[in-house]
This record gives C-alpha cells, sequence and structure tokens, in this order.
C-alpha cells in the first residue's frame, strides 16, 4: 500500500512539472529509447487507481512481447484488456504469450475504413532471419508489417542501406490479405465497454487509428502511439486532435504519449 501511495504521489509530481514546462512552452525531457518509460510508469498509476474496471486496447501488438510497452505491465499486474493483431504468423505467438492470463482477449484484425478485407505489406519470410541480425533494437522484422508499402520499404532501407543500395527492396516484400473492422464493429464485436489505455504501433498507420477512434464514446486516460513513422503535416494534425480533446503531450524519440488531464 506504501508503495502504491509514494507512487502515484511521485508520478503526480512529474506529470506537474511536466505539464508546467509544457505551458511555458519547454519541453524537459527527449528520450532516446524505443519505449517511452513516462508511459511505462503511467500504466501502474492508472491501473491502481480502478483496478477493478480497468481496461486497455493494444492496437498491432505482434507477438505481445518484443519491445512491447505493456509487456512488463500486463505480467505484474495482470489487468483486463484485449490485444489486436492482424498477423496470422504472429497471431499465435501473441497468445501463446499471455497463455493462462485472466481477463485477457485477443482479436485477429486490423483497424480500417469498412469491414472486409485489406492488404497488408510484410517481409519475405526467407528474408526475415537477414534483416533481424541488422535491427536495432532486435526482435522479429513481422513488427515492421505495414498497410503502407511505402513505409516498410523505408524501414527496410533505414535498417540495411547498404544491401537495398545494391538489390531492389521490392523483391524482399510480401502482401497478405488481412480481415479488417471498422472502429465501430471491433468494439462492438469483441464488447468493449471502456478503454483507459490505448496503445497503438502500426508501422505509419497510427494516425489513421486515432482519426477513426470514437472520442465521443470512450475517453482513455492515455493514448501512446508510435509518431517516428508519421509525415510532419500528420503528426500536427494528430497532436491537433488530441489537444482539442484535451490532451498533454509527451514526446519520445519513437512514440508520443497523450495524457488526459
Amino acid at each position: 500500500m506504501k508503495y502504491s501511495v509514494l507512487f502515484k504521489i511521485k508520478t503526480a509530481f512529474i506529470l506537474k512539472l511536466q505539464y508546467l514546462a509544457y505551458r511555458f512552452g519547454y519541453k524537459i525531457i527527449k528520450l532516446n529509447t524505443p519505449i517511452n518509460p513516462r508511459f511505462q510508469n503511467l500504466l501502474p498509476f492508472l491501473f491502481l487507481s480502478d483496478p477493478d474496471h480497468f481496461f486497455f486496447v493494444h492496437i498491432g501488438a505482434n507477438d505481445g512481447r518484443t519491445n512491447d510497452p505493456l509487456f512488463h505491465f500486463v505480467n505484474q499486474y495482470r489487468p483486463r484488456g484485449i490485444f489486436v493483431e492482424p498477423q496470422n504468423s504472429v497471431f499465435d505467438s501473441l497468445k501463446k504469450t499471455y497463455e493462462g492470463y485472466e481477463g485477457l482477449q485477443f482479436a485477429n484484425i486490423a483497424l480500417g475504413a469498412v469491414d472486409g478485407k485489406c492488404p497488408l505489406y510484410i517481409v519475405k519470410k526467407n528474408f526475415q532471419a537477414s534483416l533481424n541480425k541488422h535491427r536495432r533494437w532486435g526482435g522479429d522484422s513481422t513488427a515492421l508489417a505495414s498497410f503502407s508499402k511505402g513505409q516498410l520499404k523505408k524501414s527496410m532501407i533505414k535498417i540495411m542501406p547498404n544491401f537495398f543500395s545494391q538489390h531492389p527492396v521490392d523483391d524482399y516484400i510480401s502482401q497478405v490479405e488481412v480481415t479488417a473492422l471498422t472502429f465501430g464493429s471491433f468494439v462492438k464485436k469483441y464488447a468493449v465497454k471502456r478503454i483507459d489505455v490505448l496503445q497503438i504501433d502500426t508501422e505509419g498507420f497510427d494516425y489513421e487509428v486515432i482519426k477513426m477512434f470514437d472520442f465521443d464514446t470512450f475517453l482513455p486516460s492515455v493514448i501512446n502511439y508510435e509518431s517516428k513513422h508519421l509525415s510532419l503535416d500528420d503528426k500536427t494534425d494528430c497532436k491537433n486532435i488530441l489537444r482539442q480533446r484535451g490532451y498533454f503531450l509527451l514526446e519520445s524519440e519513437d512514440d508520443t504519449c497523450a495524457i488526459k488531464l
């Protein structure tokens, strides 16, 4: 109990400092890490505030483990929530990661503008091991899957620039069809009634997910999304949407964490 109280006081104090700096046009931190620790620190604070009703939604969960900001939190606190991952090839790994955990759901779908099938671009299976060896933060190249072929190409070239200066990157990309649901169809099918934390990691599709999100029905306390792949215009527009909804933004190298004050 003492730990939870001290943790809440510490987190509230840090957020107060961040907010004061933001009000005066300053930014205290610029983190050089693939995972935003400020977001990770917030998770227990939110969960302990209302553990019986807390619920998270993780869009683009991949295997649920590699460079996943929710992994340690879910393992320690066992919250209720749903993991969303469209790739059949890693969906079984995702379920295995949390096998035996109560209160978790798994959706083998993508979020889209309409219900149906949509193309997803992935690294060819026979090239994934080679690409994995060169990844900055390790992990499996299935995490690079994107609805934008251009985004996947950029990611692959960034990881192995010398190789792709001599080989056409298109030769190492496959297209697969995945099932897509609109946000409305998704929450209806999986009976999502509440969202406290929304985690998004969709390799350049994050802004599209936020645009289709129903803020009139759900207003998460925290939204953490991968912003590094967004264009400058999309980054700005996404921030404006969140600020208009009353969110305060913290940015790391890869992600943006939106906190509802």
